[in-house]
């Protein structure tokens, strides 16, 4: 039986201290370790800096206020850290007394480029530890303050950047600032959200909406100065805000309604012809039925001839604008105003214009 006696015990500690000494001494070590083992150095600053006054005074001289602060401070509990920065002996923090208001200190002997990552990390956590979950929900609430500071001892000059905002990603169209960008509707007038060419500008004015009739009214508004592209989205999405507001026998007239004049508007003068001539033997038909059968065969003979004359007229009309449009160009009239005196729309000008020029080639 192998006997370990007492003697044996102390050498074995001796070896094993001698071993984590050779270990210090490797150029690469582990990160945990590192953090794990603070030197002799640390441990100096660390224990000045428990001292109140010593630590207000490097606070004063990091800070630079205007007058000194001479409010109590307290050391503050650091077992809320991380847990890869638990043990790190080196951080120091302190709590103005009676208010939610930190002192983060942290001591470098060398320099770390991931500095202001990690305080800000620290800074998070002290935040999640002491802010209320209920009371934070109230307007007045107000969430800690905390103030990082790092003295560095080491011998090479610091270039490690101090603020996070100098580590981010950076763009030409964006300067970062304290607020969140903020977009409220109630900033915009009614008539600025009409005016904007998107959608979103048109539902944000939906939201508005503070009753059954001032939703009616803003349909009707949003859809006669949307653009066809978005009209059936628009629609759509006015149906889907419009559940539980309005009843849907009483939107559909105005969605229908809205749609008929957008087609119209949108007719070439040859298609607003023949949609008014196609109107009129509508009626014609209707009246033949009413007037009944016989008469109605009578009627249709009539109406027969009625459409033989009136497509010839279409067709006249149609070919004496079409003469007066060539016409007009030839003497190089002006676009706009041919389209003033003719009421031609831009498109189909544009195809009269291409069937000259194949002509003249």
């Amino acid at each position: 039986m192998l006997k370990i006696t007492y003697q044996h015990y102390l050498k074995y500690q001796e070896f094993q201290k001698q071993k984590e000494l050779q270990y210090c001494m490797v150029a690469e070590k582990p990160e945990e370790y590192i953090y794990d083992r603070n030197n002799e150095h640390d441990k100096v600053i660390r224990e000045i800096l428990m001292k109140k006054e010593e630590a207000l005074s490097l606070i004063n001289k990091a800070l630079k206020p205007k007058q000194k602060i001479k409010e109590p401070i307290d050391l503050y509990s650091n077992r809320f850290i991380t847990s890869k920065y638990q043990d790190r002996e080196s951080d120091i923090i302190y709590k103005i007394k009676d208010k939610n208001i930190f002192f983060l200190i942290e001591h470098q002997s060398t320099i770390d480029y991931s500095i202001a990552y990690r305080m800000m990390e620290y800074s998070i956590e002290i935040m999640r530890t002491i802010v209320n979950n209920k009371e934070r929900k109230s307007k007045a609430y107000k969430y800690p303050l905390i103030i990082p500071i790092i003295i560095y001892t080491g011998e090479s000059k610091w270039d490690a950047k101090l603020s996070m905002k100098k580590l981010k990603e950076q763009i030409e169209w964006y300067e970062e600032k304290e607020e969140i960008s903020l977009v409220d509707i109630n900033k915009y007038s009614k008539k600025e959200l009409l005016q904007e060419d998107n959608i979103l500008s048109k539902v944000m004015l939906l939201e508005k909406s503070k009753n059954t009739v001032e939703f009616i009214k803003n349909v009707e508004e949003i859809l006669k100065t949307s653009d066809n592209k978005n009209l059936e989205k628009i629609k759509d999405i006015v149906k889907y805000k419009a559940e539980g507001i309005v009843e849907k026998d009483k939107l559909e007239p105005i969605l229908n309604k809205v749609k008929i004049k957008k087609e119209e508007g949108t007719m070439t003068l040859a298609e607003r012809i023949h949609e008014n001539e196609r109107k009129e033997r509508l009626e014609i038909r209707l009246k033949a039925i009413e007037e009944g059968k016989k008469e109605g065969i009578l009627q249709g003979k009539q109406e027969g001839k009625r459409e033989g004359e009136i497509k010839g007229k279409i067709q006249g009309r149609l070919e004496t604008i079409n003469l007066t449009i060539k016409r007009m160009l030839g003497l190089k009239l002006e676009d706009k105003i041919i389209q003033e005196v003719t009421g031609v729309e831009k498109k189909e000008l544009e195809k009269i214009k291409k069937e000259l020029a194949g002509a003249k080639s």
